[in-house]
């Protein structure tokens, strides 16, 4: 059986490195490390799930939700966002826009897997 793909979007190489570990026995993962990357290379591979990073450069996390949100192609992708901070203004904020859950950076790996597990198709 084919694996799931799952795109980890964070600007953190350390961050990157550690999510593709822990998932990396389950799912295909593709790790970049920009918001622009990962649309780069959304246009041929769609990934089943995205884990992006809410405090990103250059692209905010917002206008990222809402380019794909509003793409058909895109729009039924779950995104998890994924920060450090654990504060409830952002929690509200990721929800606002479309994200279907928020796991913190912090999270010990068999929780991310059961998150992520409750979300892919």
């Amino acid at each position: 059986m084919e694996k799931k793909t799952i795109f980890v979007v964070d600007d953190a190489d350390t961050t990157l490195s550690i999510l593709e570990k822990e998932l990396e026995d389950f799912y295909s993962v593709v790790a970049v490390n920009s918001i622009k990357k990962m649309f780069e290379t959304i246009a041929n591979i769609k990934p089943d799930l995205i884990l992006l990073d809410y405090y990103m450069p250059e692209i905010t996390f917002h206008e990222a939700m809402k380019r794909l949100k509003s793409d058909d192609r895109y729009r039924e992708i779950p995104v998890i966002a994924i920060s450090g901070s654990n504060y409830p203004d952002i929690l509200d904020e990721v929800f606002a826009v479309g994200a279907v859950d928020f796991i913190n950076k912090s999270i010990p790996s068999e929780d991310l897997l059961a998150k992520v597990g409750k979300w892919i198709k």
